[in-house]
């Protein structure tokens, strides 16, 4: 049986968001969408991480995007989470359309209020594609799926990044990786992380690889760029960061973990505990990966 059926067992809890219903399922009070491959929560206290995570990676790369922009009219990110990226940019470039693409919001009515004019949010299942016109975009961007995108859409979903985006305009990647060797208490969490990710497909180690879907576009040239953020106590502000949202990530999984009887509460609580140590002690850089490309 999949995994993302243990919760249906449970009471669903349906919400009518823009016309469209999203179905989610409680497991030990975190809430996950029903029937999709993303396998990290659908909360307030994911926007929070989703939000921090954020920071964490404008700081590390100064900046919120890499591809050589000049003056962009619309801009598409796609599954935008939280909005906090393709907000900034509509800041950055007030001239631009910006959509933010994701299968639910986020934003309560407060933040949506205060949202930029030229940033609008549209929802949709980019596993689905992309319900946009060829050619409509100067710069499409998606950054950080690796834990919602079965591996065999991969390619299905950069190939309609390109569809929809303009000849002269910009398609940019971000993703991350893995971090490797930082102990055994740390190297058993992500062990469980790629064996829940397995069950739906999804492969946590794609990060190095993302460039390559923009390859077999038949984009060339691709540019790509290894970004290593610090760990460990002797890395800085960046390194606890670093360590504040891989922490994080893994204690957001303990429900499902335990539910799929990878672990149980006490042996998860145990081997994060220790895991925490390991990587504040260590050093061992964590790697992301930046890649753009033009659209000919």
């Amino acid at each position: 049986m999949p995994w993302w059926r243990l919760g249906r067992r449970r009471q669903p809890v349906v919400e009518n968001t823009s016309g469209r219903a999203v179905v989610h399922h409680i497991i030990r009070g975190r809430r996950f969408l029903a029937n999709v491959p993303y396998v990290l929560p659908k909360d307030l206290q994911e926007v929070s991480r989703l939000d921090f995570q954020h920071y964490m990676l404008r700081y590390a790369l100064r900046t919120n995007y890499v591809a050589p922009l000049e003056h962009p009219q619309a801009i598409l990110d796609v599954a935008c989470g939280t909005g906090r990226w393709a907000k900034e940019m509509a800041q950055t470039f007030p001239a631009a359309n910006v959509i933010g693409l994701d299968i639910t919001p986020h934003a309560t009515d407060e933040q949506q209020a205060a949202q930029p004019s030229n940033y609008l949010f549209v929802q949709g299942n980019v596993l689905e594609g992309l319900s946009f016109a060829d050619a409509t975009f100067d710069y499409t961007h998606m950054r950080l799926m690796m834990a919602a995108l079965p591996l065999d859409r991969w390619q299905f979903v950069v190939n309609e990044m390109v569809r929809v985006t303009r000849p002269g305009g910009w398609i940019e990647l971000v993703e991350g990786d893995l971090l490797y060797g930082v102990g055994p208490a740390f190297d058993q969490l992500n062990q469980w992380g790629i064996e829940l990710c397995k069950k739906r497909g999804i492969d946590l180690t794609i990060g190095p690889r993302v460039v390559n879907f923009l390859h077999e576009t038949g984009l060339e040239p691709v540019y790509s760029h290894r970004v290593l953020i610090p760990t460990g106590k002797h890395g800085g502000r960046l390194a606890m960061m670093a360590e504040t949202d891989y922490m994080a990530i893994f204690a957001s999984v303990r429900g499902f973990l335990v539910s799929l009887g990878l672990t149980t509460e006490a042996e998860f609580d145990r081997l994060y505990q220790q895991a925490q140590r390991e990587m504040h002690e260590g050093q061992t850089p964590w790697p992301f990966y930046v890649c753009y490309a033009q659209r000919r």
